[in-house]
């Protein structure tokens, strides 16, 4: 923000304008819903050669490619029954708990720092009462995923292994940055600084 205040202030002084800029900042806060209604809706009429995505990353790191997310609903349906007749019913969380042991051998994590596809059991929704049993239970994961993964291909042998129900919630791809002579320039003038990669946000150029 002050670099582009003091290349604004200059333009001024020399009679030019914001548009005569070779920047431009654009700042958005709807980065934690997925940036849907931010930044996608202002790219649709802003170009630019070069990028830099200011968030949560540091000028000693320069990342340039993080992991995909799929976000999955699983979905478990069993047999209601009263809680004093376990045996005439189905339970659902303990049918939704067995697919999840399954899911789980399907993620491994086996790369150098953590560089694969990982999946976090975050939401749980299940039972009404205490002597019911639950006919319903559902759970949300969200699997973060990197270009050696075919998420497409998970999903179909996650769905052929399990008795319950899969359901794609959200499908965001990978951040690749790709090559640049502007990346170059950019670590010439930040002394130090190196390339990598993020499971989650960072600092971004593209």
């Amino acid at each position: 923000m002050i670099l582009f205040r003091d290349h604004l202030r200059k333009a001024r002084q020399e009679g030019r304008g914001q548009k005569d800029l070779a920047l431009g900042i654009l700042i958005t806060g709807d980065e934690e819903g997925g940036g849907h209604k931010g930044a996608k809706e202002a790219l649709k009429s802003i170009r630019t050669d070069f990028c830099i995505a200011l968030d949560g990353g540091n000028v000693r790191k320069i990342v340039t490619k993080e992991k995909g997310v799929l976000r999955l609903r699983l979905i478990s349906k069993g047999k209601a029954a009263h809680g004093s007749r376990p045996w005439l019913g189905e339970n659902a969380i303990e049918k939704l708990f067995e697919d999840y042991q399954i899911i789980k051998t399907f993620f491994r994590d086996e790369a150098p720092e953590h560089w694969n596809k990982t999946i976090n059991f975050s939401i749980v929704n299940a039972g009404k009462s205490a002597n019911q049993v639950p006919d319903l239970a559902e759970a949300l994961f969200d699997v973060r995923y990197t270009e050696n993964d075919d998420v497409d291909a998970l999903v179909k042998q996650l769905r052929a292994k399990i008795k319950g129900e899969i359901v794609v919630e959200m499908s965001e791809p990978l951040f690749l940055a790709g090559e640049s002579p502007y990346l170059d320039l950019l670590l010439d003038i930040a002394t130090g600084a190196t390339l990598g990669f993020e499971h989650g946000r960072a600092m971004r150029v593209f």
